[in-house]
């Protein structure tokens, strides 16, 4: 009777060397299941050469490692997942009773996924070789981190592999649910910023257009100066001290602390000369805009677009500032307030 030395896999997934006393090999393989072990090595003693299971396969060829790496490429990105999923599969067999060979073997028959039939094939093919589950593992860097690897090494050293894979298990699933709730996080910030993002875009090659369209319309150039008009010096005295001097001498009303006027009111009957006084300051001015927009003008009978239309106006006009606006027949649309007798004569008082 010949002597045999063999590798073996327990219940726990542990790796255990023996030696066992035999006819032949066959006799040998079936004495090491007896004992509860899945045998991955048999090598008789006298020097016969190494005996395998029939049923264990051969090393991975280079054509069905460049095959493996093709799928890699397929999967690449799930690879976690995938891993994830087979080692619930690995699991759920293992805690039943079943060896973790015997396990891994199973589902590289039954398993369907490609990517979970392909880690199975690995890693069967590499257990059949007489290494165990860690180093397997270790083959396969896109589906197992090399932390988990590590972990079940300790779990095989000390014949509690089932308890070590609940633990990775659980870790790999609440790292997916954390990330997970970080993307669904971000989502919120992102859909506002694509919507800041199409506002800026609608403002740039709609609203944008359209305004300066607008101020092109109601820029004024002028070739009336002071000495073209007569009789009124003391208003255009008082012009060029509210217009004129806070536009040119900035530095000066700042360092004496005066706020210079927002807005002048030029009244008096048709024909006195208000409108002439207005494009004299626009004519000796060149250098600053001038805008002009009459009142009529900004009426409109849409609801809701006579404002919108003053709004973008004074915002367009903001843009090129300083600027100098002239508004005329100011009264045809802003009488007094409690003597309007349209609604939207209140609202553009407004």
């Amino acid at each position: 009777m010949a002597k045999f030395k063999y590798v073996a896999i327990d219940s726990k997934g542990k790796t255990l060397p023996g030696e066992i006393a035999a006819n032949d090999a066959k006799q040998a393989r079936q004495k090491i299941r007896q004992k509860g072990l899945t045998p991955l090595q048999i090598k008789s003693v006298s020097g016969g050469g190494l005996e395998k299971d029939k049923k264990k396969t051969k090393k991975i060829s280079s054509s069905k490692k460049k095959a493996f790496n093709e799928t890699k490429k397929g999967v690449r990105g799930k690879g976690e997942k995938i891993g994830l999923e087979f080692l619930k599969r690995l699991l759920e067999l293992h805690s039943s009773g079943m060896p973790v060979a015997d396990a891994v073997k199973l589902l590289n028959q039954r398993l369907s996924d490609p990517g979970q039939k392909e880690i199975a094939g690995v890693l069967w093919k590499e257990l059949a070789e007489g290494k165990t589950l860690s180093r397997a593992m270790r083959n396969l860097p896109e589906y197992f981190s090399e932390s988990s690897s590590f972990v079940i090494e300790a779990g095989e050293a000390t014949g509690n592999v089932s308890p070590i894979l609940k633990k990775i298990i659980s870790h790999l699933e609440e790292k997916r649910e954390i990330k997970s709730k970080v993307l669904g996080s971000m989502a919120y910030p992102v859909f506002v910023g694509l919507v800041a993002f199409g506002v800026v875009l609608f403002f740039l090659f709609f609203l944008l257009p359209q305004i300066e369209e607008m101020l092109e319309k109601f820029k004024v150039t002028s070739n009336v100066k002071y000495e073209d008009v007569g009789g009124l010096s003391a208003t255009l005295k008082q012009l060029r001290e509210m217009i004129e001097w806070p536009i040119k001498h900035t530095t000066i009303f700042e360092w004496l602390g005066v706020s210079p006027p927002k807005g002048i009111l030029i009244s008096g009957p048709p024909g006195c000369g208000k409108t002439l006084v207005a494009m004299a300051v626009a004519g000796q001015n060149s250098d600053i805009p001038f805008y002009r927009i009459s009142g009529p003008e900004i009426v409109t009978g849409i609801s809701g677009q006579s404002e919108e239309k003053i709004r973008n106006f004074f915002n367009g006009v903001q843009e090129k500032a300083p600027a100098i606006i002239f508004i005329d027949e100011l009264d045809s649309v802003a009488g007094k307030r409690e003597n309007a007798s349209k609604d939207l004569e209140v609202r553009i008082v407004a």
